[in-house]
């Protein structure tokens, strides 16, 4: 891993307290941007960064921007963070290819935690490139 990471937050608020929060969490391991949805997406594609934070509060299509970003960079981690998770939207951005889903916590040392965790996932794969997991139910009783 290197020294310091660039990473990008997709929001448009720069003075509210998670911003904030999550500025200090992240400061020891690298730098923060907050950036618009179509900046980051530039950002993905164009510069070594190795993970985007979507505010779902401000994301309006969390599922679809997170599948813009994996479109550009297949390998780029993408974790969304809510204040109000529901399965539904987690489940619909993990679809998308999102590495992880948080909340938006105001302890610092958890969401580094979260983060540097998911810095050590493996590479990401593009959704449809699903080893050894298929879309249909297995049928045990086929070939007997």
């Amino acid at each position: 891993m290197p020294e310091k990471w660039t990473f990008v937050l997709v929001s448009e608020e720069q003075e509210t307290l998670w911003p904030q929060v999550l500025r200090r969490a992240l400061s020891p391991l690298g730098e923060m941007r907050i950036l618009s949805e179509d900046k980051a997406v530039q950002a993905a594609a164009t510069s070594p960064v190795p993970l985007v934070i979507l505010d779902a509060a401000v994301v309006r299509d969390v599922a679809g921007l997170t599948s813009r970003l994996k479109r550009e960079r297949p390998d780029l981690h993408v974790v969304v963070a809510t204040a109000s998770p529901t399965w539904r939207r987690a489940r619909q951005a993990l679809q998308a290819g999102a590495s992880d889903y948080i909340r938006k916590s105001l302890d610092e040392e958890e969401l580094r935690a979260q983060i540097e965790a998911v810095l050590h996932l493996p590479p990401p794969r593009a959704p449809n490139e699903k080893e050894g997991i298929r879309d249909e139910p297995s049928d045990p009783f086929r070939g007997q």
